[in-house]
């Protein structure tokens, strides 16, 4: 319960909380009024709440930002995910994950209600509401840039009269925009928006990253740039296509070695989802940072070795060519017949090698 003043979360779960007792009974998970909220990886899960069963919020201050925020399978007559109420044009809300949320009335994802904030690369998807606006039910004025809205039912928006308005450019809209129930109010349908299935990486599972192939993919508003630097993409989740990449702490030996791989796959920590190694000698490993060690089996070998990740829903191998090499080692000693003389002597001199070798050559001394 925040009040009039400021509230700043990180890494946090708020899950299976309840608002009882008469009047409205606003957010279940959180209630935000006239206060600043800084929200950063977190996730709002199984609340309820007569309005807003994850989310209350009104007239939030400037400063409220939401970073990887997830609202989920929460519940409420009116906002079963986040409830807006006077929130004004100023505020942006940006990458958040609306999903699994419930209205018995409206507005299963989002109810707006005299707002008018700005909604940016925010994914909308698998809310319902039992009147109408399972993805947002609108009674102000909201704006949505880089959104997803997506299989939400009855309908993906609705407004609730000719007060109403929305804004949307730059997202993905299921059933296009003349899917938008309007009751008289005013839809400005603007720049660049599709009507395509997002191609979630499992949805079923709630994992609602893109796939390699989806339609999202650098389609959001050009003027806006994701962290690998290019054209935004639409939704709450940025593309990231890691390039495969390792290195080893030696790569030459003799007869046996133990060799330490360290993958440097950008990214590899936050987005890659497994690892398979090819040493090339018929051995394999699905560890991040593997050691192996390598056997010579001829005079001398060298090693082709691949490692291929998987991150979702796409993949990529790096390969280097006889990157390990072994070579068979050789020892060498010699003995002569004769070492002591007069004048001119003359000596026959035998080598004693061990190992495989090429050639010979003598420095005599003199």
């Amino acid at each position: 319960y925040c009040s009039n003043s400021s509230m700043a979360l990180t890494n946090v779960t708020i899950s299976d909380n309840s608002v009882l007792g008469a009047g409205w009974r606003n957010g279940g998970g959180i209630y935000c009024s006239n206060s600043s909220m800084a929200l950063t990886n977190v996730t709002i899960s199984d609340n309820s709440a007569g309005r807003g069963g994850g989310i209350y919020i009104v007239s939030p201050s400037y400063n409220t930002t939401f970073n990887n925020v997830t609202i989920s399978n929460n519940s409420a007559e009116y906002g079963g995910g986040i409830y807006f109420a006077t929130t004004t044009s100023y505020r942006t809300f940006a990458n958040i994950t609306i999903s699994n949320n419930s209205a018995s009335s409206y507005g299963g994802g989002i109810y707006f209600d005299n707002s008018s904030p700005s909604l940016e690369n925010v994914t909308i998807t698998d809310n319902s509401a039992g009147y109408g606006g399972g993805g947002i039910y609108c009674a102000g004025t909201p704006s949505l840039i880089n959104c997803i809205l997506w299989n939400d039912s009855p309908q993906e928006a609705r407004l609730a009269s000719s007060n109403s308005s929305i804004t949307i450019a730059y997202s993905d809209f299921q059933g296009g925009e003349s899917s938008i129930v309007t009751n008289n109010g005013t839809v400005y349908w603007e720049e660049n928006n599709i009507d395509a299935d997002p191609l979630f990486v499992e949805a079923d599972n709630s994992d609602y990253h893109l796939t390699v192939d989806s339609p999202c993919i650098d389609a959001g508003d050009p003027s806006i740039t994701d962290p690998d630097g290019t054209i935004s993409d639409i939704g709450a989740f940025s593309f990231y296509a890691p390039d495969a990449e390792f290195s080893a702490n030696q790569i030459f030996g003799i007869a046996q070695i133990d060799v330490s791989f360290t993958d440097e796959s950008p990214g590899a920590s936050e987005n890659i989802d497994s690892w398979l190694w090819d040493f090339g000698d018929g051995s394999t490993s699905t560890e991040q940072h593997p050691t192996h060690t390598y056997n010579l089996s001829s005079r001398i070998e060298s090693f082709t070795v691949s490692l291929t990740i998987n991150w979702l829903g796409g993949e990529d191998t790096v390969i280097k060519e006889d990157f390990i090499t072994l070579y068979h080692p050789v020892m060498v000693d010699f003995s002569a017949d004769t070492l002591i003389g007069k004048n001119e002597l003359e000596v026959e001199f035998t080598s004693t090698p061990q190992g495989d070798y090429d050639s010979f050559f003598w420095d005599f001394g003199d």
